[in-house]
Order: structure tokens, then C-alpha cells, then sequence
């Protein structure tokens, strides 16, 4: 449970809530969609950078230092984001953060997949559960702090002080409970080629869910909603995806891991395609919930999907070939979403692309469920 205070700091606050406070700074600072999206891209290729950097990082530092420095690195990240309006200077402090998210995300993931395999058999499905945590939260507070659009400024600090202070809590509870990394022997890329089809869903994955968190606020803004309608949307997102937890850890736990990755990916198009086509305060609250129960439930079935189906001296190679397929994923989505979106048609055909690469993903992982038994565990 402690571990879920790093997805809470490095996804929920540092990545997915700026989807909630860009249309105020598009209105304050006069971005284009593409601008906009350009902005999650840098996020993106900093977390990319900081993944693949993160085993070398523990290795160096240990496991304790990767998390606390990634943390607080996070904290003064967010803070730089709300200090200045330059475009630059947003995007560098948006890289950073990407990097340091990377390196604590990465190195909780892979103790967390350790725990997994033991006793603690619901630790990668509770793992995610503290981003879902922060979109809940931030929901109630950030709408009203970046009113009027002028005052955007206020949800960045807001969210560098609750990191500071997150990251001060992690490093009393690492004091008294020392994290280090379990005995392994030589790692190994046997098997690998048994995973071929889920990084390829896993690709499509981060090229499609990205452009819903960045632009569904946005979209609904667009069409009218008020802001209890953006609260509302906002909070189930986060409230859906902490109440699927459980649902999707017996799914994951059973015997065909693969079905409940594509289940999963379907219900993340299902969710984009519901805004789509029904954009009213219903339909928006409608697909977050759908969304919001499925997204997060992604990325512990993909990693216990690898888990199970290569030897454990192979997790390190297959979770660094995830990463990097998904992250790159993450830096091609928002930037095409975005050039989409400064069309005539407007959003709709950027998320049109969204939810185009989900249901693609979905396609490949149906595909590996009829084709490919997982062995347990």
C-alpha cells in the first residue's frame, strides 16, 4: 500500500492531471491542440528516458534512492511547471518530470512484480491503484484553483506541495522498513519471443489511452460541459479505477491472464468511443467510468502476463522491452492526437486515433488469447 504513493505522485499528479488543467492554460496562454500535445510528448520521452535509465539508477543508488530521489525530483519538477509561462520552460519542466517518474515508477514496478510471485499475490494489481487516487482527489480541488484560467499556476504548486509531501511520508516509512531488491542470479532474454504479441498491444496501448487522458476534459469543455460536468468526469475516472481493483486482481490471478489484457484494452476503446459519440455530462461520466475501470487494469495484466510467461531471470528484459514499446507509444500519441485535433474536425478525429489504436491493441491481444496458453506461475 505504501508503494502506491509513487503511481499516486509520478502518474496521477505528474502526468495525467495536466489533461485537467490544459484547457486553462490553452485559454491563458493561446496554444494550438498540436502545442498542446506536444507538451504530454516531452512528459513521455522524459519517462522513456527515465525507465530505461532506472535499473542502472538502483544499481547505483539501491532501490530506497531511486524511489526518495525520483519523488522528490517529481516535487521540484511540478513546482518549475507552474513558476513560468514559457512554452520552453513548460516543456523541459515537463521532461523532468518524466524522467524522474520514470526512474521511481520503474524501480517500485519491479519490486512490486518481486512481491507479486510470493505472498503478497495482489501487490502489482494494488500497485497501480494510487494514480486512480490522485485523478479522485485532484478532481475536487484543481477545477476550483485553476479558476479563472489565469490562476493555472496554483494546481502546479498544489500538486508540488502534496508530492513534498508524499515524498517526506516515503522517507519516514523507508527508514523503518528498508526496501532492497531480492537475490537474483544473471538475468536472461530467453523467451522473449513468447511476449512478441503483447508488446505489440502494449505499443498500441500507449499510442491510444494517452490522447483520452490528455484531451477528454478539453473535448467536453468544448461542447459545453460546466465545471461540475469536468469534476464529475474526472473524479470517476479516478473512483473507477480504484474500485476495479479487486475485479481485475481475481481476473488477472486466474489462468488466462491473456483475457483480461484484451478485456481490458477493449474496455478502454469502448470508453473513448463513448465520448466520442455522446460528449453530453452523461455520456462524458458514462466513459470515464469505463475507461477508468480498464486503463490502469492494462498495465498490471501486461506485467503479470510476462511474468508468468518467462522465467524470472528474463523479467528485467521483458519489462525493459515493454517500457520502451509503450513509451514510445506514449510519445507518438499525444503529438498526432494533437495535429488531428488543430483540423477542421476538431477533437473528435484525435480521438477518433485513440480510440482507433485500442481497438487495434484489442484485435492483437484476441489474437494472442486464441493462439497462446500462458503457463501459471
Amino acid at each position: 500500500m505504501g508503494l502506491a504513493l509513487v503511481p499516486f505522485v509520478v502518474l496521477g499528479l505528474a502526468r495525467f492531471n495536466y489533461g485537467l488543467l490544459l484547457p486553462a492554460m490553452r485559454a491563458d496562454l493561446g496554444w494550438s491542440y498540436t502545442e498542446a500535445g506536444l507538451v504530454t510528448t516531452a512528459n513521455a520521452i522524459g519517462y522513456l528516458l527515465g525507465a530505461m535509465s532506472s535499473r542502472r539508477a538502483s544499481q547505483r543508488w539501491g532501490l530506497a534512492g531511486s524511489l526518495l530521489g525520483g519523488l522528490w525530483g517529481t516535487a521540484g519538477s511540478l513546482l518549475a511547471n507552474g513558476l513560468l509561462d514559457d512554452y520552453w520552460v513548460i516543456i523541459l519542466a515537463r521532461l523532468a518530470a518524466g524522467a524522474f517518474g520514470g526512474i521511481a515508477f520503474v524501480a517500485g514496478g519491479v519490486l512490486a512484480t518481486h512481491l507479486s510471485s510470493g505472498a503478497a499475490r495482489w501487490a502489482l494489481a494494488v500497485y497501480p491503484v494510487g494514480a486512480g487516487a490522485a485523478i479522485a482527489v485532484s478532481a475536487l480541488v484543481l477545477p476550483g484553483l485553476a479558476a479563472p484560467p489565469s490562476r493555472w499556476p496554483v494546481g502546479w504548486f498544489s500538486m508540488a506541495g502534496l508530492t513534498v509531501l508524499v515524498a517526506t511520508l516515503m522517507t519516514l516509512l523507508l527508514r523503518h522498513h528498508p526496501l532492497t531488491f531480492p537475490s537474483q542470479g544473471p538475468t536472461s532474454t530467453a523467451g522473449l519471443d513468447r511476449l512478441r504479441r503483447p508488446v505489440v498491444a502494449y505499443g498500441l496501448f500507449g499510442l491510444g489511452y494517452i490522447g483520452y487522458v490528455t484531451f477528454a476534459v478539453a473535448y467536453v469543455e468544448d461542447a459545453g460541459a460546466t465545471r461540475t460536468t469536468v469534476t464529475a468526469l474526472w473524479f470517476t475516472l479516478g473512483a473507477a479505477s480504484v474500485a476495479a481493483t479487486w475485479f481485475w486482481a481475481r481476473m488477472d490471478l486466474g489462468a488466462r491472464k491473456d483475457w483480461a489484457f484484451a478485456t481490458a484494452l477493449a474496455g478502454c476503446s469502448l470508453g473513448v468511443l463513448l465520448l466520442i459519440l455522446e460528449p453530453s455530462p452523461w455520456g462524458a461520466i458514462a466513459s470515464a467510468a469505463v475507461f477508468g475501470a480498464c486503463f490502469l487494469a492494462v498495465v498490471s495484466a501486461v506485467t503479470q502476463l510476462a511474468r508468468d510467461t518467462v522465467a524470472s531471470a528474463t523479467w528485467p528484459a521483458a519489462i525493459g522491452r515493454l517500457t520502451v514499446v509503450f513509451g514510445t507509444g506514449q510519445i507518438l500519441g499525444p503529438a498526432l492526437s494533437g495535429l488531428l485535433s488543430d483540423t477542421s474536425t476538431g477533437l473528435a478525429l484525435g480521438l477518433g486515433m485513440s480510440a482507433a489504436a485500442l481497438l487495434a491493441a484489442t484485435l492483437v491481444a484476441l489474437r494472442l488469447g486464441r493462439t497462446h496458453q500462458v503457463p501459471l506461475a
